[in-house]
């Protein structure tokens, strides 16, 4: 489970397969990475920021 999250300065996409919820901590944006492609496809969509 906890492959499927990936935290980061500036993180808007996966990096990898699993990864399917991308927080960027530096402004609070939280991402979803349907397939866990980001990193070769558009980036992930915005679901909440904080």
């Amino acid at each position: 489970m906890a492959e499927q999250f990936r935290l980061g300065v500036g993180a808007i996409s996966a990096t990898n397969t699993n990864q399917r919820f991308i927080y960027n901590h530096l402004n609070g944006d939280l991402f979803f990475d349907a397939d866990g492609m980001g990193a070769t496809t558009s980036s992930g969509d915005r679901i909440a920021c904080w």
